[in-house]
């Protein structure tokens, strides 16, 4: 995919995140992990951007390297975000212990990865939803 294809589709799934958190849903784990690949499209959109493809897209640990290593005033909220992704899915102990407030700490690691990602690619690329 190139910086336009991953940034629509982080466009999407931050549009269905929207709709997600409009109610009380029931599915909690599902808005953290769609919080997550918001994230994960909007951190491949500026590495594509800048020239650097991840042929290997399922390869988690190589993107956190790379946002480690280019983008590191964001990366411990990316992993966090990552790790709480990993958890929510395959553990179901954690999907019992999300709490709105929880719910909240990953957004804001999320608003704070978009914000970043904004100030370098600009509003085309990453735009403010409504």
């Amino acid at each position: 995919m190139n910086t336009t294809a991953h940034s629509k589709q982080a466009i999407h799934n931050e549009r269905f995140l929207k709709d997600l958190l409009q109610g009380n849903t029931p599915y909690r784990d599902w808005v953290i992990t769609v919080t997550f690949y918001t994230a994960l499209h909007y951190v491949h959109a500026y590495f594509a951007n800048i020239g650097i493809a991840n042929k290997k897209r399922k390869n988690h640990s190589l993107v956190i390297g790379l946002v480690r290593a280019r983008l590191t005033c964001i990366s411990n909220d990316y992993y966090l975000l990552y790790e709480e992704c990993r958890r929510v899915r395959y553990y179901q102990k954690y999907q019992k212990r999300i709490s709105h407030s929880h719910i909240n700490y990953y957004l804001s690691l999320f608003r704070t990865i978009k914000s970043h990602l904004q100030s370098l690619l600009g509003n085309t690329l990453i735009p403010r939803l409504r």
